[in-house]
């Protein structure tokens, strides 16, 4: 095998997706406001303290260990998988939230 010979800084390997940026941009923490998820979400259970509580099990079965050392693969491959499409996504997990938990078995 050859190796190229130079550095591309550009390069998909090298670039770093801002995500950051792109949630500004497409205004995601506006958006879910406006769509009321988190109220939705406390109102099925689910608020902070409970996916706080949810760390240490996370820690036991090796997934943050996981993120971890594939940091820049999970920035640049799945990160804009989910902010991009985020925009379209938003009413529809508004909805099924106001649904409840019907409209995700359903969904599934």
């Amino acid at each position: 095998k050859q190796w190229v010979g130079e550095n591309i800084d550009n390069s998909f390997l090298n670039r770093q997706y801002n995500a950051v940026r792109r949630i500004r941009e497409l205004d995601l923490l506006g958006l879910t406001a406006e769509y009321g998820i988190l109220s939705k979400l406390e109102a099925q259970g689910v608020d902070l303290k409970t996916l706080e509580s949810l760390l240490p099990l996370a820690e036991d079965l090796g997934l943050l260990s996981v993120v971890a050392n594939n940091q820049q693969l999970l920035i640049n491959g799945v990160a804009p998988l989910l902010i991009e499409p985020a925009p379209l996504l938003l009413p529809v997990v508004a909805g099924a939230l106001e649904k409840g938990p019907s409209a995700f078995f359903g969904a599934a």
